[in-house]
């Protein structure tokens, strides 16, 4: 099973190859920064939606 890192973790990784020695799971917080972004999207929609009315 092959693990396809996101783009801005893969320049990361490319640039500064050091910081991948402390590194583990990070399939799991690419998932986590994913989700966050979400739930921001999610409250700001929300919070633009009230503020109109």
């Amino acid at each position: 099973m092959s693990i396809k890192y996101p783009i801005y973790m893969t320049i990361l990784l490319r640039d500064y190859p050091s910081i991948s020695s402390g590194r583990k799971n990070m399939n799991e917080h690419h998932k986590r920064i994913l989700k966050t972004k979400k739930l921001i999207k999610k409250f700001v929609l929300k919070n633009i939606s009230k503020q109109r009315t």
